[in-house]
């Protein structure tokens, strides 16, 4: 399976037209990144850690609302999306978490070859 923490997230389907069948995200921590597995669909993304610390900080306190992280190593999309719905014994905050296969195109390339040169 994986790295040194690890949990499996269930998603369910949904009708909207954003949405997309997922079965199950495998969510673990290696090496001081974040990894988010589609499984089923051969999908990872690899965030660092610090920077999905800082972006769930603003996610699950709904200062943001929509999030989305492009791992062009992997080819894949991470789209994190929160909502706050009203229940009978008050707020329900609700999650969902997409992954995308995602391709580059040239320059997006020669921007990333510039930006990572040393």
């Amino acid at each position: 399976m994986g790295g040194e923490r690890e949990t499996v997230v269930a998603q369910k389907s949904s009708t909207s037209p954003e949405a997309t069948l997922l079965g199950e995200i495998r969510i673990h921590e290696s090496k001081g990144e974040v990894h988010f597995h589609d499984d089923k669909a051969k999908l990872k993304v690899a965030i660092p850690v610090h920077v999905w610390s800082s972006v769930w900080q603003e996610l699950s306190t709904l200062r943001k609302t929509k999030w989305t992280y492009a791992d062009s190593d992997n080819e894949a999309v991470l789209r994190v999306k929160m909502k706050r719905s009203k229940g009978k014994s008050g707020s329900n905050l609700e999650a969902t978490v997409r992954l995308e296969k995602c391709t580059t195109n040239q320059v997006y390339e020669s921007l990333q070859k510039f930006t990572l040169a040393k």
